[in-house]
């Protein structure tokens, strides 16, 4: 709750065109948390993590996509310059030093330390990017691997794409495995996501015939990555709308699930809904819809139902 009115006092900054306030008070008690050694390191690792975009526009009535944006970044990277030392020192702490074996402490202690490295890679010393580099070549578990590949894709790390085809080839043969891969890609809210996410479309571990790899790749990008599924354009809308007529011809089940995150269009600012509302127009036009998927979208427009 602290961290979510922060980040909405700086959303509304950057609304207001004012100055932005650096929430110290929010500082100050995450840098209490650092010196805490008496808690248990997972609660405090969760306690240390920001509240996604998503959460944030929860707390909205009109979401302002680029402010929530730019107020996360903002504040992730002034607690990262803040307390860099302290994030640092825990890092390095934290690191579990004998073979990989599962057990509450370690888990524990790997969830700080990831933690950490998140706010790190918010800095953009090379020594500080490289981090991300040395913990995926090192990992010897999948907790830490796709902590650091998350870590680097996500920041737009110059090696990230060479890290995703290490990580590829390795686990090409493991389809669960994969879908993590294929959402560690959908999150990114780097800017250049939705071209990337076209391309995995096409990628051998990708299958619109697949459940999973549709919710693993469309579903968390247009349910979770807000600033690039809301990308002004409407080349997002665009680009699920056109995905969604695909998988509903091959399960409507899954097509009406990918479909849930553009009936939300009256959330937003007057020019997304516009553009939202006329890809959902050309999805119920579509002949052949399913009854399903034209349910929920004649019912988030108000048309009547199908005769």
């Amino acid at each position: 709750q602290l961290a979510t009115r922060a980040l909405l006092s700086v959303v509304n900054a950057i609304q207001i065109n004012e100055p932005i306030q650096a929430p110290v008070i929010y500082k100050d008690a995450v840098g209490a948390l650092l010196q805490d050694d008496a808690t248990d390191q997972a609660l405090l690792a969760e306690m240390m993590t920001l509240p996604s975009e998503r959460t944030v526009a929860d707390q909205m009535d009109v979401v302002d996509v680029d402010a929530i944006h730019e107020a996360r970044r903002f504040l992730r990277g002034y607690l990262a310059e803040s307390l860099k030392d302290a994030w640092l020192a825990h890092y390095q702490h934290n690191a579990v030093k004998q073979p990989y074996s599962y057990n509450q402490k370690d888990a524990a202690k790997r969830l700080f330390k990831n933690t950490c490295l998140v706010y790190l890679t918010a800095l953009t010393s090379q020594e500080i990017q490289a981090l991300s580099e040395q913990q995926f070549q090192q990992a010897d578990n999948m907790t830490d691997s796709m902590a650091a590949l998350s870590a680097a894709v996500s920041q737009g790390n110059p090696n990230a794409q060479a890290m995703l085809q290490a990580f590829f080839d390795q686990w090409q043969h493991e389809p669960l495995v994969l879908d993590k891969w294929l959402i560690v890609q959908a999150c990114s809210a780097h800017f250049g996501t939705l071209e990337k996410v076209r391309k995995l479309c096409e990628h051998p571990a990708f299958s619109m015939k697949n459940p999973n790899k549709v919710r693993s790749l469309l579903g968390v990008f247009a349910k979770d990555n807000l600033s690039q599924f809301h990308v002004s354009s409407g080349e997002g809308y665009s680009f699920i709308a056109d995905k969604v007529l695909e998988v509903d011809a091959l399960n409507p089940s899954v097509a009406s699930r990918v479909v849930e995150p553009l009936v939300q269009w009256r959330r937003f600012d007057v020019g997304r809904q516009a553009l939202m509302k006329a890809q959902l127009i050309r999805i119920l036009n579509h002949p052949n819809l399913s009854g399903g998927t034209y349910e929920i979208v004649s019912k988030s427009i108000n048309v009547k139902e199908k005769n």
